[in-house]
């Protein structure tokens, strides 16, 4: 996703150093459970979530507040739909 002018920027880089933004496919580990989801990145209620099967996680630069580590960029919404889809089947 080289720009997107109605993404906004999460304040949050993955694993490799790449900016997260809305929009953004990612897989994370989920804290609670530590089984690694993928989903999509959405802005909703004032804060960056990711939007997982089990509902949104809060997506936090705070290791004691975020639920969510080991965040790796896979895609985008734009680009790369399929990702989704290939979840949700």
């Amino acid at each position: 996703m080289d720009s997107c002018p109605y993404c906004g920027f999460t304040g949050i880089t993955d694993e490799h150093n790449e900016e997260i933004y809305e929009g953004h496919i990612v897989e994370a580990e989920y804290i609670e459970d530590n089984k690694k989801y993928i989903g999509k990145v959405i802005f909703k209620d004032g804060c960056f979530r990711l939007n997982i099967e089990e509902g949104f996680v809060p997506i936090f630069d705070d290791e004691y507040s975020s639920h969510i580590r080991n965040l790796k960029i896979i895609g985008n919404i734009f680009e790369n739909p399929e990702l989704m889809e290939e979840k949700n089947e």
